[in-house]
């Protein structure tokens, strides 16, 4: 669970092209058209190549294996005449290893939305579904299946003066399973849901101002879990900028409050938040960062929730129109607060990424083909010693979109 996951369900990244109104579908010049869907797949090999610790084990030595990701994904638009029009996205995650077989695992992300306008009013109606079995970031040693259904519909309104707003009733349905432990994983199993408003005014024509609100309830399904039920509330002012310009991106940031419905538990109070800005510096080298804080619930620690800091910079630089570079450096904090079930945790995380990048095409709508070769190192240094651990990643990639 994320504390203000209704509000990032908003891009973070400025897209090539944007609507006019969120009552008027996308600019289809950037999708091909297949019949009466406007589509626009890609497909990406995040990497092939050698992993050092591809279970993460918790005081026990790392194992490492050869392994290749494959990405295919698609969004698009269904125009259904004047009266309605239907945006989605799919993006499918397989990891398959070498040796180890039955460590190889799929993730799914979807997501649709059905817009019906009338005039300078309409109502809209979401669904998602994602299936995922990463490693969670406030785990060690365990893939658990995170699926998540998740739907909402609600109202938006053209306010006049450059301003828009739409309110409606979100619910996501969380089940967690692991072989490893099934009897414990289906205790996380949870229910959120509640109300999320958003107000958008257009400052030009590549830069909005944003201002979103999320207030709901999360319930545990498991009655010994009860003690974890909360009650969630956040505000997060933000901007959006286009591409177009020396900066573009978004950057949202405002309070939020997690009350735990337990008096004995701890609650959060405090500013969360995600921004991913890219500041192009010249036309040959661009400078991107991404930045995150937010509360979510750990699966399998005791803890009522955990708080998490994100930081990363990234240079891309290319010598010609071929040949480039790029290098990552990230920071993050993880911290696990005192309570009556647990101990306080705090880890430390770095990420630096080296990089070579190959690029054959590219164009203005975004349209690429290019290889990658990289050096990925992630540590973890945390106030529980068995958790400290490092991985080393060598790989290629390539990602191909139309």
């Amino acid at each position: 669970m994320r504390l203000a996951a209704a509000a990032a369900t908003l891009i973070l990244a400025a897209l090539p092209a944007r609507a006019a109104s969120a009552l008027e579908p996308p600019d289809l010049s950037r999708y091909l058209d297949w019949g009466f869907v406007h589509a626009r797949p890609g497909f990406a090999v995040p990497g092939i190549g050698y992993d050092s610790n591809i279970f993460a084990p918790s005081g026990q030595p790392p194992v490492g294996d050869f392994a290749v990701r494959l990405s295919p994904r698609i969004e698009g638009v269904v125009l259904f005449g004047r009266r309605a029009f239907l945006t989605f996205t799919e993006r499918f995650d397989y990891t398959a290893y070498q040796d180890y077989h039955d460590a190889n695992y799929y993730e799914n992300r979807g997501a649709a939305r059905l817009t019906i306008p009338v005039r300078r009013f309409g109502v809209y109606a979401e669904y998602g579904l994602n299936r995922l079995k990463d490693l969670p970031l406030s785990e060690i040693d365990s893939r658990p299946i995170r699926r998540e259904v998740r739907t909402g519909a609600g109202v938006i309104l053209e306010l006049g003066w450059r301003t828009s707003v739409e309110f409606g009733l979100v619910r996501s349905d969380w089940t967690i399973t692991d072989s490893d432990t099934p009897a414990t994983a289906p205790s996380q199993d949870r229910i959120e849901e509640g109300r999320q408003l958003r107000v958008r005014y257009r400052m030009t024509g590549i830069t909005d101002l944003t201002f979103d609100t999320l207030n709901r309830t999360v319930n545990f399904v498991d009655s010994r879990q009860a003690f974890r039920d909360a009650d969630e509330r956040a505000l997060l002012p933000g901007v959006e900028i286009g591409s177009g310009g020396v900066l573009s991106g978004a950057l949202r940031v405002g309070p939020a409050r997690l009350d735990a419905w337990d008096p004995e538990q701890p609650d959060f109070s405090g500013l969360i938040g995600n921004a991913r800005l890219a500041w192009r510096i010249s036309s040959a080298s661009t400078l991107r960062f991404e930045g995150l804080r937010e509360v979510g619930f750990a699966i399998y620690q005791s803890n009522s929730y955990f708080v998490r800091n994100n930081g990363e910079a990234r240079l891309v630089h290319y010598f010609n129109r071929v040949f480039g570079v790029d290098g990552a450096l990230g920071r993050g904090l993880l911290t696990f607060p005192e309570s009556p079930q647990a101990g306080a945790r705090t880890d430390h995380l770095r990420r630096l990424d080296l990089g070579l990048r190959i690029r054959l095409m590219e164009n203005q709508l975004g349209r690429r083909v290019e290889y990658n070769v990289g050096l990925s190192r992630q540590s973890r240094d945390s106030t529980i010693d068995t958790l400290d651990q490092t991985r080393n990643v060598v790989a290629v990639g390539a990602s191909v979109g139309f």
